[in-house]
């Protein structure tokens, strides 16, 4: 399906999936905050704004491209100096009723960051939840299956002189943005990816998911050429999603980029992506705590998607293929040819 009403010249960077199939995508680079949501309102193909769709710097809310329809996320609030910074959708995260929660930053901590909440079936900005205040960063998102919280990674950044930065991790309330609970973490950890998924073994009985996150010890910081110290601990960490209390906890010997969890909760595939674009694609059994394999693929792969089938996908955009993984047997099948590059991937 055409993604025409991202640009002529732009590329999908981010993509969230709803139980329905509607998906919404941030473009790679764009002059305002807008998402295109595909197929997310079978209602209505015609290539007008719907009747009082909201204008965002010039935008109209809402703009049919038969499949793609694209979104204004922005809040409309000026944004301050220096320079002129503008808005912008920078990541997304998509929950279990059809919402997608777009982060909106200025990409230079300059003024608050905030999350635009859209309903994936109507191609509309429902509100705007506040996360982090100006001179923060937040670094990872993940919506509820049942869609009552947004649970969000916040850092604040170190200071030239020995002031160490401070991270959280907190689970907010889609309705209010009220901050409901925080993970009992090291002031100094900083949690770099979140994502449910089916609980690990050993794991309190009555838990039907998790918020897995991946941990650093310490956290980023900008001082370094790469953000990380050459010290710093990795690891993964299954929360308990209503007081974020941990159930589980394994320490990793690399930096994961993105992690995805088995259906049966038995394993968790790591992508790592390291200096010079090095990547590799590991698989960790949870009950031992032990990494059981490891693939290297070509540089530059990115994003990684686990498909209820049995099957880990990489994206490989300059070879124009997927790289598969049988999770059943954890063997490396044969790459999935492409007629293009693939950059994102999602599950639903």
């Amino acid at each position: 399906m055409s993604l025409a009403p991202l640009g002529a010249k732009n590329v999908p960077w981010r993509i969230g999936v709803g139980p329905a199939g509607g998906a919404a995508v941030v473009p790679l680079v764009a002059s305002e905050p807008n998402v295109g949501v595909i197929a997310g309102n079978t209602e209505s193909k015609s290539a007008a704004a719907p009747r009082g769709a909201r204008r965002n710097g010039g935008a109209t809310n809402a703009q049919a491209d038969e499949n793609c329809r694209l979104v204004g996320v922005g809040t409309g609030r000026l944004r301050g100096k220096p320079y002129g910074v503008l808005e912008m959708a920078e990541t997304l995260a998509a929950d279990g009723r059809g919402r997608a929660y777009v982060l909106i930053g200025d990409g230079g901590m300059f003024e608050p960051s905030y999350a635009a909440v859209v309903d994936l079936r109507r191609s509309t900005t429902m509100r705007h939840l506040p996360l982090a205040p100006a001179g923060e960063t937040v670094l990872a998102l993940a919506g509820s299956a049942d869609g009552e919280r947004l649970f969000a990674s916040i850092w604040t950044w170190d200071v030239a002189g020995g002031v160490p930065g401070t991270g959280r991790l907190v689970a907010i309330d889609t309705s209010t943005g009220v901050p409901l609970h925080q993970a009992s973490l090291a002031a100094d950890m900083a949690v770099t990816d979140v994502t449910f998924a089916t609980p690990p073994p050993g794991a309190p009985a009555g838990l039907r998911r998790v918020l897995y996150a991946v941990v650093a010890d310490p956290g980023p910081s900008r001082f370094e050429d790469d953000w990380w110290r050459p010290m710093t601990r990795f690891f993964l960490a299954a929360l308990d999603p209503t007081r974020l209390d941990p159930v589980g906890w394994w320490a990793l010997a690399e930096r994961p980029t993105s992690v995805a969890v088995t259906p049966d909760g038995a394993r968790a595939y790591l992508f790592s992506s390291g200096f010079g674009w090095v990547t590799s694609l590991s698989c960790l059994d949870l009950s031992q705590g032990a990494v059981t394999h490891r693939w290297p693929l070509p540089s530059a792969c990115m994003s990684l998607a686990l498909s209820p089938v049995g099957k880990a996908y990489v994206a490989d955009p300059f070879g124009n293929r997927l790289w598969r993984v049988d999770t059943a047997a954890n063997a490396l099948l044969s790459p999935l040819p492409l007629g293009g590059a693939p950059i994102a991937l999602a599950v639903a």
